[in-house]
């Protein structure tokens, strides 16, 4: 038996997979049920909705947490949250069920692959303008999600999926006209309302280790435990993801103590941010990465969503966007282990990601422009060769002329 291909969406229900009510979960070629991922409260799955007849995201909850009832509070409140964000940049959550014991929802299918997965295949900072490009996206589904007064709690770039093309939602013309790839903030895992039930604060703040999270990308008030934990809190992950794809790893990295203690103590090294970067992109990642929330710039993902929009514009200024593009294969998704979108390690910077079918991933050819400048410099160097050549055919033929008398 083989792997059913994940670039070809699943029509039907698979007859070896395993039932969760009316989803089907289906197997690898080994025999294990096709796991998309695996988190704190759950593992979600590649399904095929049978009553609807489309391919979700399905996620249930740990078996080891089945009988926890504190558990099961946090994995339908979760559910319920996500539900309320409808956002072109949010994977919509489609049901919440419970059978047999076993509590799961089903997600929206989102085909692509995450952000972390195209950082580490690049294995170095990504351009600006994409890098921009990606965390206005991401700010614009925070605003709509604060604004529903929801806050994700756990944003990093493997709950961030670039989207492949041919699936692109109408989000805004900016973006698409820009040719950059949509992304979806996926995994409300650790979402919570931040109004209406505060009375459940202490579920989602603490667990049996003392921390709810992913310390490279937690703010410092979850580390801490301490106050409201509100929408800037993600303000704060989104700067350090920002910060990442500028300059190819986080800010502060180490031991899970020592991460937890620099997000509490240590400025940000605004100096190990690449030479050139645009003075408005260091004041945002200055800003966002403040300590404490009420110092944090901007305050709103709304602000932030204008602030990274202005400097998009400020990079347009500065470095044209590409004419042409060469495509990169897609992902080979033959085994469990194959990897999305490699990138060879010499890419040059100029990297965009084209809307093609051919794979999420591609990296300029010189455009027109470069080719010209290429084709002037050419033919100033010919000049330039021609006159030396003719200055010294003058000089060495005047000595060799006789003095006049």
């Amino acid at each position: 038996m083989s792997d059913p291909s994940p670039d070809v969406p699943l029509t039907s229900a698979p007859e070896d997979g395993q039932a969760f009510g009316h989803f089907v979960v289906p197997r690898r070629a080994d025999g294990s049920l096709w796991k998309l991922g695996e988190g704190n409260m759950g593992v979600t799955y590649r399904a095929f909705d049978k009553n609807l007849r489309v391919e979700v995201a399905l996620k249930v909850i740990t078996a080891a947490r089945v009988n926890d009832e504190e558990a099961r509070r946090r994995f339908q409140r979760e559910a319920r949250a996500a539900a309320r964000i409808r956002h072109p940049n949010v994977a919509r959550v489609l049901h919440l069920g419970e059978e047999g014991g076993e509590f799961f929802y089903a997600m929206e299918f989102v085909p692509g692959h995450s952000l972390d997965a195209l950082l580490k295949e690049f294995a170095g900072p990504l351009p600006p303008v994409i890098a921009v490009a990606f965390a206005a996206q991401v700010a614009a589904a925070l605003n709509f999600a604060h604004r529903q007064e929801v806050v994700h709690r756990d944003l990093k770039p493997a709950n961030l999926m670039i989207l492949e093309a041919g699936h692109l939602d109408q989000e805004d013309a900016r973006t698409e006209a820009a040719g950059h790839r949509q992304i979806k903030v996926i995994d409300f895992g650790l979402a919570r309302s931040f109004s209406a039930e505060r009375q459940d604060e202490s579920l989602v703040t603490q667990t049996a280790s003392g921390f709810i999270g992913t310390p490279t990308y937690a703010s410092p008030e979850q580390v801490t435990g301490e106050g409201d934990i509100d929408g800037r809190s993600d303000l704060y992950s989104l700067g350090v993801i920002l910060w990442q794809m500028l300059a190819g790893r986080p800010p502060f990295s180490g031991k899970v103590v020592e991460v937890l203690r620099k997000h509490l103590f240590m400025p940000p090294p605004i100096a190990d941010l690449p030479v050139g970067l645009l003075e408005s992109l260091q004041q945002i990642l200055a800003g966002l990465l403040a300590k404490g929330p009420t110092q944090r710039w901007p305050q709103t993902a709304g602000e932030l969503r204008i602030a990274l929009d202005a400097s998009l514009q400020e990079l347009a200024a500065v470095v044209p966007a590409p004419a042409d593009t060469a495509l990169i294969t897609s992902p080979d998704h033959a085994s469990d282990d194959a990897a999305p979108g490699r990138v060879p390690a010499d890419t040059s910077a100029d990297l965009t990601l084209a809307e093609s079918s051919a794979g999420p991933i591609a990296t300029t050819a010189p455009s027109v422009g470069t080719r010209r400048g290429w084709a002037i410099r050419g033919l100033l160097l010919l000049l330039l060769a021609g006159l030396v050549a003719a200055g010294g055919w003058w000089f060495f033929a005047g000595r060799s002329r006789p003095l006049p008398v």
